[in-house]
């Protein structure tokens, strides 16, 4: 669905009144040959999910669970695949058709996750094709629910801080953003920076609350279980050069833009406040430092790629 329909706004609408006629049928118990073929496929993955949340629904311990990312993802990516406006993403959201729970639940899968690709990062152990494609299954999830966001608007990312708190995609970035050179970093770098985006892109026009919760993941005996700048350095140590530095200025620059309100919220007290504009002062200094390699032996360096550019930008915004 992906590499067909691309989100392109022609393809999808036709999708979509091809989709009302084939509900309006029998559906799989109903094959008509004028019927769309991703009709059907959409209606198998749909019910692959369905009884995915029932069977994770019943429980299960850490590593069996995963089993159950590959089709929680497959459906996200196919519904993210065949939005191509905000109408589409509402009507989605509003129906029945998206299963209850399958946003927080595919999350909580992906939190289940990342710890054990944290130990495949600190392994020298060999890691197999199925545990590589299992990290893209998270990161399929995550930035499926970014499209939704993207071609939602305000209502979806309303709709979607309902089930996903600001820890769960800092727990994630925290855990699987690379510390060492391996044959999964650029695909742990991705999934990282698709948590960060995702975070970047539920800040816009949150409330205090969602802000001052995410701010706090980066505070003292948070998620990335060191100061404020030390998890800024993780997210960052690529370098200007990486994605993952450009998701978590993202972060930052959204912080920042909101430090009034956000300091001064009515749950903070002073020490909240303290913590709250000594965590964002590291997150820009971390930033200013990425900036710094730019002029580096008395040599100035332009930004040569648009990553570059936009990385620049937030930092200078911020």
């Amino acid at each position: 669905a992906s590499v067909l329909y691309r989100n392109s706004s022609i393809l999808c609408d036709q999708f979509w009144c091809d989709w009302e006629s084939f509900c309006q049928g029998d559906g799989m118990g109903d094959a008509d040959s004028s019927d769309d073929p991703m009709c059907y496929l959409l209606d198998a993955s749909h019910n692959l999910a369905v009884s995915t949340l029932v069977e994770l629904g019943k429980g299960g311990s850490g590593n069996s669970i995963i089993h159950f990312l590959k089709p929680l993802s497959s459906f996200l990516h196919f519904i993210a695949s065949i939005c191509a406006n905000s109408e589409t993403v509402h009507s989605i959201l509003d129906s029945e058709f998206l299963p209850e729970g399958l946003i927080s639940s595919s999350m909580a899968v992906c939190t289940v996750l990342a710890p054990l690709i944290s130990s495949l990062n600190a392994s020298d152990n060999h890691i197999t094709s199925e545990e590589r494609s299992t990290v893209g299954y998270a990161t399929t999830v995550i930035q499926s629910i970014s499209t939704l966001v993207y071609f939602g608007g305000k209502r979806a990312r309303d709709w979607i801080r309902q089930s996903i708190e600001p820890k769960v995609l800092c727990d994630i970035a925290s855990r699987v953003v690379p510390r060492r050179q391996n044959t999964i970093v650029n695909d742990c770098i991705e999934l990282s920076s698709s948590a960060m985006n995702l975070l970047a892109e539920l800040l816009t026009e949150s409330d205090a609350t969602f802000h001052s919760n995410a701010l706090g993941c980066f505070s003292t005996s948070r998620s990335f279980g060191a100061d404020s700048s030390s998890a800024f350095n993780v997210l960052a140590s690529g370098g200007i050069h990486s994605e993952a530095t450009l998701s978590v200025m993202l972060v930052v620059n959204c912080l920042a833009m909101n430090l009034t309100r956000n300091s001064f919220h009515s749950q903070n007290n002073t020490q909240g406040i303290a913590s709250c504009l000594l965590a964002l002062g590291n997150g820009i200094k971390v930033g200013l430092e990425v900036l710094s390699t730019l002029f580096s032996g008395g040599v100035v360096s332009f930004p040569s790629s648009d990553l570059q550019v936009d990385t620049c930008h937030a930092i200078v915004s911020s």
